[in-house]
């Protein structure tokens, strides 16, 4: 799995997901799932701080307010202009070094799949009604898919 499908589960809502529904020991692969995709999340995290400071970044937030600060300039001045083209410079190097972290393998130790029968329940147990009408189901679209063969597999099917 890569880091940009772990932030994709964290994103799809995985961390906050329960397991109520499943048998006691397929309920802890869910748990080790959550932990070891909390692990992957928080180095993930931890990594792209790293990134940030390694490109010369001491605070992304005034960094960014100040790049579209002179981004909307009109007729900057020649140091304005230097200025600006130096920060777009750090920003693409942060671009592409995040892509490359996105890119990068990382392994979720431990992780067991369960029956498909059981994957059901984990997902009727996830999928609520919000109040504006729209459903949230965690273990549905790109989520579903990427713990494909991670947590669950498909159905024993009948010869």
């Amino acid at each position: 799995m890569k880091n940009s499908e772990i932030l994709a589960l964290v994103q799809g809502g995985v961390l906050e997901a329960t397991q109520h529904t499943v048998s006691m020991a397929h309920a802890y692969k869910v748990f080790k799932l959550k932990s070891q995709v909390r692990k992957a999340f928080n180095a993930l995290l931890a990594q792209d701080d790293e990134l940030v400071n390694e490109c010369g970044i001491e605070d992304a937030q005034a960094f960014d307010m100040r790049r579209a600060e002179l981004a909307s300039l009109e007729k900057p001045s020649e140091s304005e202009r230097k200025e600006l083209e130096e920060m777009n410079g750090r920003y693409r190097l942060l671009v592409r070094q995040r892509k490359e972290l996105h890119d990068e393998e990382v392994t979720l130790d431990g992780v067991k799949t369960i029956p498909y029968e059981e994957w059901r329940k984990l997902q009727d147990e996830n999928r609520q009604d919000s109040p504006g009408g729209q459903a949230k189901d965690v273990f549905s679209g790109i989520v579903e898919e990427l713990l494909f063969g991670v947590l669950w597999n498909a159905p024993e099917e009948d010869a």
